[in-house]
């Protein structure tokens, strides 16, 4: 079975993808300066004792702080979708693969947050194909427990169903924002919010904030008062790539810029990392070359922009997945991901170094 890659997923008639970009918004701008101190990328390859998850891609990572671990739900991989739960200890450095009966059905592009006062799993979304290769993107909301294994909670406003969408999570509630949905919006710029107590949904803002095509980094304050996201806007072709910023009580969207040195368009993968409060934006080695990292980065509470590049780094960069390392503040796990046709379910150590003061 062929990898599905970018260019592969899901396409959308031409007609629908202008009506889309012309009922979008065009974002007030607030400049900003350059960090200080350079930015600095640093992989390293991880190597994993026993069983570990199969290569895939679009998969979802989610990170227990106190615990130490990383949780890994689904995916795409070479036989199909995947419904496989795993839970990787890192100072052992070993995968266990975990999740008991009746639990979600394969999926690819969903989200997965982990709830550290519950110690919970939260997954909303996805998608998987039809008998006829037919995407069908999911309304579903799971919650995972070690004690109490799979349980599905139904809700009756909400999200909906969607895939390669945004989560973070704030003191009191998981934020949700943008994704791949059915017609006739498809590119979603909707923000929802799931109170962590009542697992109920509420929406957070109406104007409409930006169309991303992919994933975006999404940061939220501890209050969910304001939110911070990584992505590229405008389709079908994106119009520019950078920063956003939501004012959530006043319900404003701002397009954060460095004036003529913004991100490019074409970068392949967008992080967030809360404890240093960073947004990244990262574009894979070109050909078959592993030094040709670029990324470009941005910090709220300093406001200040920086960019650089990495001489190694991993080779599969299309659907690879990322979460922030517990216990390492700038460090993200990653896994598999593919390029050219190739899975991968390699382990890779992301971090970020020399993240400065603004000038």
């Amino acid at each position: 079975m062929s990898v599905l890659l970018a260019k592969d997923r899901p396409a959308l008639p031409m007609m629908v993808f202008l009506l889309a970009a012309g009922v979008g918004c065009r974002s007030p701008e607030t400049p900003h300066q350059a960090c200080d101190t350079g930015v600095a990328l640093s992989w390293e390859k991880l190597q994993i004792a026993g069983p570990a998850p199969s290569a895939r891609l679009d998969h979802a990572l989610a990170a227990d702080e106190e615990g130490r671990r990383v949780f890994l739900f689904g995916g795409r991989g070479e036989s199909g979708f995947l419904s496989d739960l795993w839970s990787l200890d890192l100072d052992r450095m070993t995968w266990n693969e975990i999740g008991g009966r009746d639990g979600p059905g394969p999926r690819s592009g969903h989200s997965l947050t982990y709830d550290a006062r519950t110690k919970r799993l939260i997954l909303f979304g996805g998608y998987q194909a039809d008998a006829f290769g037919k995407p069908q993107y999911l309304k579903e909301l799971w919650i995972f427990s070690e004690n109490g294994g799979w349980e599905r909670k139904f809700f009756k406003e909400g999200p909906a169903g969607r895939a390669w969408h945004a989560a973070a999570p704030t003191d009191e509630d998981i934020v949700f924002f943008g994704g791949f949905s059915q017609a006739p919006l498809y590119h979603q710029n909707d923000v929802w919010a799931l109170d962590l107590q009542s697992l109920e949904f509420r929406r957070l803002a109406t104007d409409g904030g930006p169309r991303m095509a992919g994933r975006v980094g999404l940061l939220a304050s501890p209050s969910g008062r304001e939110i911070w996201i990584a992505g590229r806007d405008g389709i079908p072709q994106p119009q520019r790539a950078g920063y956003w910023r939501l004012a959530v009580e006043t319900d404003r969207w701002n397009f954060i810029t460095r004036q003529r040195a913004d991100p490019p368009r074409n970068f392949d993968l967008a992080l967030a990392e809360p404890r240093e409060g960073l947004l990244l934006l990262l574009r894979g080695p070109q050909e078959e070359r592993h030094d040709d990292w670029k990324f470009w980065s941005f910090q709220p509470a300093l406001e200040c922009f920086g960019s650089g590049g990495s001489e190694d780094g991993a080779f599969a960069f299309q659907g690879l997945s990322c979460v922030a390392e517990p216990h390492r503040p700038g460090s993200f796990i990653c896994h598999g991901g593919a390029r050219a046709e190739r899975f991968s379910a390699e382990l890779w150590r992301l971090s970020v170094l020399g993240a400065g003061e603004a000038s």
